[in-house]
């Protein structure tokens, strides 16, 4: 059951425990009831209490004079943080049309969003509201055309979600917007050249369960490096080589969903260019990254010197983008020497390249890049023998 419908449930539950309309209390303007501060909502996976309130809409009873206005009840709603604010609310007792609106100042003259209403035919409903400040607003309840002889008892269920645009950290954070025409940008903010691990999904609407979403990784200047797709295929997470800076993680979704990052610092230990190869020892290993932001020309340098003839046996872990590969090439320094299986590609995993015969003594090259603009990855390099 998603969270709406758990709402609902214990609003419906509050309704029912209610003392019943104390009918013909006189009220002479609105009255305004205890704080309510919505439950918020930092995980999906584990669905929280609704905060809830319920309130007495009188009735008409003896006091002719009664108005629309003077039966009125406010509830005032804490937001701390800008976000989503989702309400639900139940009437019992209910007889005539209740108008609800949600307000952003006690004097009720400026609305947030769209008004709503309950009536015999809809004892229940479910809204959200999108905040945009931190502050108190004003949940309204009136009487939408006169003041019937009977009141009705009214319970509130109240979440709240993550502000629309978020610094994405290592622990997940709920969003919610419910509007997909608008495209959200979650910062993201790597101290140094990281491996960082994207996770992110949706969730139905309809059953609390996770779903598809889709993404833009974007640099600082909000252009799109890549756009992974998070699905079950891929257990809802992706695998980027960053370099240091700024990045953004761009959503369009209406559906609630959920994002995290997990960050690994990487020390590349490479070559800028073949002039400036780092020598490889034997039985050491050497780590690198090939950036996503990186082209496919620039590229990774080790050495190796062969004292004398002999076998070449290199190991590899490495972690890529996707499905994508990091390509390993073994170059020697004399040009006319033609090597035998002498490249491979590195995908998510562990292997290795040896030389099927020993190799002549000299210097030889381990280049490392990517054949593809959107591939990236890390990877430790092992000298066997």
């Amino acid at each position: 059951m998603n969270k709406l419908k758990k709402t609902v449930v214990s609003v419906v539950t509050v309704c029912a425990m209610a003392v019943s309309v104390l009918a013909g209390a006189s009220v002479k303007a609105a009255t305004t009831e205890g704080v309510l501060v919505p439950t918020r909502v930092t995980d999906y996976a584990t669905v929280p209490t609704a905060a809830t309130v319920s309130v007495n809409l009188p009735g008409k009873g003896d006091n002719a004079s009664a108005t629309v206005e003077s039966t009125a009840k406010l509830i005032p709603i804490q937001m701390d943080y800008k976000g989503v604010l989702t309400l639900a609310a139940a009437a019992t007792g209910l007889s005539d049309s209740v108008d609800v609106a949600l307000y952003s100042d006690q004097a009720c003259t400026m609305k947030v969003g769209s008004s709503d209403f309950l009536s015999s035919s809809y004892l229940t409903l479910s809204k959200s509201y999108t905040i945009t400040a931190a502050g108190t607003y004003y949940l309204k309840f009136n009487w939408r055309w006169s003041v019937p002889d009977n009141g009705s008892v009214i319970a509130v269920g109240a979440y709240a979600y993550s502000g629309a645009e978020v610094t994405i950290n290592d622990t997940y954070q709920a969003i919610y917007t419910g509007d997909s025409t608008v495209t959200n940008y979650h910062k993201l903010v790597l101290e140094s050249d990281s491996l960082v691990t994207l996770f992110g999904n949706s969730y139905s609407t309809y059953d609390g369960t996770a779903s598809n979403l889709s993404l833009n990784l974007c640099d600082s200047n909000k252009i799109t490096l890549d756009d992974p797709y998070m699905y079950s295929g891929n257990q809802y997470f992706e695998i980027y080589a960053l370099k240091k800076g700024t990045y953004y993680v761009a959503t369009s979704s209406s559906s609630p969903y959920q994002l995290k990052a997990t960050v690994t610092k990487v020390k590349d230990q490479s070559g800028a260019s073949k002039a400036k190869a780092k020598t490889l020892k034997k039985k050491k290993t050497v780590k690198g990254m090939v950036a996503l932001s990186e082209g496919t020309a620039k590229a990774d340098w080790f050495k190796i010197k062969l004292t004398k003839k002999a076998k070449l046996k290199l190991s590899y872990t490495a972690k890529c983008t996707g499905t994508s590969s990091l390509r390993l090439q073994v170059i020697p320094a004399n040009k006319n020497y033609t090597l035998i299986g002498d490249t491979i590609y590195m995908k998510t995993g562990t292997g290795g390249i040896s030389s099927k015969k020993k190799l002549k003594k000299g210097t030889y090259y381990i280049k490392i890049n990517k054949s593809y603009a959107d591939y990236s990855g890390s990877y430790s390099i092992k000298y066997v023998k």
